[in-house]
């Protein structure tokens, strides 16, 4: 910093007492650009809509500025530039001012009155000046650092360290000092998105922050409660059915017995060429109602397991869910991202 004002105590002493061209005894270069401003605010951007009288008052404020900045006492110089510049917005009084808060340490502010001292090209403040606030400029860059804060949610508000910048969508940079930093996103209704950045001299970063939807803690299931239980009855059903398939099965297999012993009665046995069609039929069908139960009590033993296994996994679980955000509706906005620019759509329901 020592350093940095070396060079701003040079730069005022030759900027505003050794200037080159005058235009009148005592009245340096850059003050006679601002006394010709005064007179005339034709074709001049910067004096446009500003009254004579105000812009008589604020060269007199600007005058002592500089008869106070000659003698150090840059704390009371600045004070002048800004009653000046609440009257004046002049790229004079801007650069002067951001000597003084060189000087006094105050170089974010600096840097700011430079950009605005060079925002009007080199005519108000003359070319010497205008290339020497562009050297400022360089020199705090590598002093400061930079965040480039992006947000894409509308209505957010953000702020870098407490200080609002603009509200989303949009996107800005800002120069910082050196060390951390909190780049953060509020809305109403919703959690604030916050960023910590981190910079060394000379850094610049980018940094996205979105404000999130709040979240509650909810007992949730896999699907609805029936599904288990309605697999669970439907096994039942099943080992029902397979059981009367049994039972059917058996009182063929009865019959059939009854009906042999009937015929092969008194004797030592029958030959199987000796059963009739009916009977023969009735063995078979005996066996195919006897094979059919026997699988369908595989079907709903599979299904009643089934159901005890999506019971178990249906139990409820508690997880956290979002807060359905007030608005609904579909919404359109623009999105900035790092390496282009868009539209996001978004439906609240």
């Amino acid at each position: 910093m020592g350093m940095c004002r070396v060079i701003s105590l040079i730069v005022i002493s030759f900027g505003l007492v050794a200037s080159p061209a005058r235009a009148q005894e005592g009245t340096s270069e850059g003050e006679q650009r601002v006394l010709e401003d005064v007179a005339d605010a034709k074709g001049r951007p910067w004096s446009e809509g500003v009254p004579l009288e105000k812009r008589q008052r604020a060269y007199e404020l600007f005058l002592e500025g500089n008869s106070i900045i000659k003698e150090g006492f840059f704390g009371k110089a600045a004070d002048k530039y800004k009653e000046a510049l609440a009257l004046w917005d002049h790229p004079a009084f801007h650069y002067n001012l951001g000597i003084t808060q060189m000087n006094l340490d105050q170089l974010i502010d600096a840097y700011e009155r430079f950009l605005a001292a060079r925002s009007h090209g080199p005519r108000p403040i003359t070319k010497e000046k205008f290339d020497q606030a562009q050297k400022y400029l360089d020199l705090l860059r590598k002093q400061l650092g930079e965040i480039e804060v992006i947000c894409n949610e509308p209505g957010a508000e953000v702020a870098v360290d407490g200080k609002s910048l603009f509200a989303g969508p949009g996107r800005q940079r800002v120069m910082v000092r050196p060390g951390g930093h909190r780049a953060e996103a509020t809305k109403r209704g919703y959690l604030p998105g916050i960023e910590q950045v981190v910079l060394n001299p000379g850094d610049s970063k980018r940094v996205i922050v979105t404000p999130q939807l709040p979240e509650h803690l909810a007992t949730v299931r896999r699907w609805p409660e029936w599904i288990p239980w309605a697999v669970a009855g439907a096994g039942v059903a099943v080992l029902a059915g397979a059981g009367a398939m049994d039972w059917h099965s058996t009182n063929l297999f009865d019959q059939f017995d009854s009906e042999f012993d009937e015929l092969c009665k008194g004797k030592v046995g029958c030959l199987e060429s000796e059963l009739s069609d009916t009977l023969r039929g009735r063995l078979d069908h005996a066996h195919v109602w006897q094979w059919a139960a026997r699988a369908t009590y595989v079907a709903g033993g599979l299904s009643v397991a089934t159901s005890a296994a999506l019971l178990y996994l249906n139990r409820e679980r508690i997880v956290h869910e979002r807060r359905p955000n007030e608005d609904s509706g579909l919404s359109l906005s623009p999105m900035f991202m790092p390496h282009g620019s868009g539209m996001s759509a978004r439906l609240r329901f």
